[in-house]
């Protein structure tokens, strides 16, 4: 070997010595696998093919997808690192990789609002009937589809969700993709680097939050570009969503007050009882609600929709000027999405008749992101839509921008 380098020029020399140490590298010297984002663990679950795509889109009302979905699919849980709290933990998820040659796109979409630990993505992976059974078969277009489980779910069941917590969700969406990602290059599949965002509902606060957080940190995972995100009937500005709520006689959904109360409770570590918030018998009972054997159906059937019956008299008056709520105010600021201005695209989705989430608190995230200057964020109403029914509309509406049919 020395007698052979002896004899080659100096500039051709150099050039075979990078290629020999280029071609030796290994993932350890990938910047985008750290602690944070490594890859622990993947199992193959199940085969999806176009036939069965097309038959659960057109069962799901996605009928314009049938011609497209062309493709095999492999479907993986995965278990990755990520961080709670400033410690490393176990966060799990699901990919959903196409048997393709060509350059695969990215979406990870982020789940709405559930409490069930039976409902996370890596638990309801197997069970193809349910909505996220369908929405494993979107793969089938060509793309990589990775859901999250979140904190809270999966492999992390230890842990309450952060619900509407904007940093450590956003954390464990990006790890997540970097985990991917590994797995992807390590099952020999080309990545066009191309990454896309999306969810709905509590999804659409998550997408945002990861959103934010991958442009105002630099932490765009490596390997991808962020091409677009597409964030949908959430709330992103929570001061503007406790207001919409606050101001019915009756909320159909009392279990998301419930649920933030109870998150922002165990996240912070607060020491104020529930009943600071809630009236009896209704306080007592919601920190037993939560612990991932019941539905928010199962939550909303234990509350009342009536706000007045629900909520303390003081706290509904004075949440805003009583100072032993001033903890609560400063969370919900902190944990807003309104206060960066994009330079990515960001089109937001929502449902004009949405009376679960506002359509207003859309129209008010957009008008906040212009004032900051951003031209970068466009939104998109759902004409005639509410909450739930908006979510197919939606995922049409997405698949066709990012140019899968």
């Amino acid at each position: 070997m020395r007698r052979f380098f002896d004899q080659v020029p100096l500039p051709i020399f150099f050039l075979l010595w990078v290629l020999l140490f280029s071609s030796c590298e290994s993932d350890e010297d990938d910047p985008g696998i750290t602690d944070d984002g490594k890859l622990l663990s993947s199992e193959f679950i199940a085969l999806r093919t176009p036939l069965e795509a097309k038959i659960f889109a057109q069962a799901a009302g996605l009928d314009s997808l049938a011609d497209s979905l062309n493709v095999n699919v492999d479907v993986y849980t995965i278990t990755y690192r990520t961080l709670y709290k400033d410690d490393p933990i176990t966060a799990s998820g699901v990919v959903c990789i196409p048997r393709s040659e060509k350059p695969l796109d990215v979406v990870s979409f982020q789940h709405g609002t559930i409490v069930a630990h039976y409902d996370a993505p890596s638990v309801d992976v197997g069970i193809s009937d349910t909505s996220f059974g369908v929405l494993q078969y979107l793969s089938c277009l060509g793309a990589v589809f990775i859901f999250p489980d979140q904190i809270g779910f999966g492999s992390s069941t230890q842990f309450l969700h952060p619900y509407y917590v904007r940093e450590p969700s956003a954390l464990a969406v990006t790890d997540m993709i970097i985990a991917a990602r590994e797995l992807i290059l390590e099952k020999g599949k080309l990545l066009s680097g191309k990454l896309y965002l999306a969810g709905y509902s509590e999804g659409g606060y998550l997408t945002l939050a990861t959103h934010r957080y991958m442009e105002v940190n630099n932490k765009v995972p490596f390997g991808f570009n962020l091409a677009l995100s597409f964030p949908a009937a959430g709330g992103y500005r929570i001061k503007d969503v406790q207001e919409y709520m606050f101001s019915r006689t009756s909320y159909s959904q009392p279990f998301y007050l419930a649920y933030v109360a109870q998150a922002y409770t165990e996240h912070y570590e607060w020491s104020q009882p529930l009943s600071t918030y809630f009236q009896e018998p209704y306080a007592s009972r919601v920190p037993g609600m939560f612990d991932g054997t019941f539905t928010g159906d199962d939550i909303n059937d234990s509350l009342t929709n009536t706000i007045a019956d629900l909520l303390q008299p003081n706290f509904l008056a004075n949440i805003d000027s009583d100072p032993q709520y001033l903890h609560l105010r400063t969370a919900m600021s902190e944990n807003s999405l309104v206060n960066f201005s994009p330079n990515i695209g960001v089109q937001l989705f929502h449902g004009d008749q949405d009376s679960t989430v506002p359509y207003q608190s859309s129209v008010e995230a957009l008008q906040q992101f212009g004032n900051l200057g951003s031209t970068q964020v466009s939104l998109t109403p759902l004409r005639g839509e509410d909450h739930g029914s908006g979510f197919i509309p939606y995922m049409a509406l997405i698949l066709r921008r990012m140019g899968y049919y």
